[in-house]
């Protein structure tokens, strides 16, 4: 399955789902600013994850 898929038998957790709205809000916030030159730094700073490597 490829990645930021869930399969229809297991939803994301209630944390997870909101981490994935807020982020998905930010970011649409940012290329309705930005449009393409948006960056996805400043996104992921915007969202408060600014620092995390996915590690």
């Amino acid at each position: 399955m490829g990645a930021g898929r869930t399969s229809p038998e297991r939803p994301l957790r209630a944390d997870a789902r909101r981490n994935r709205d807020h982020l998905l809000a930010v970011a649409r916030e940012a290329f309705e600013e930005a449009g393409p030159e948006a960056s996805l730094v400043e996104i992921a700073r915007r969202a408060g994850h600014a620092g995390h490597r996915g590690r």
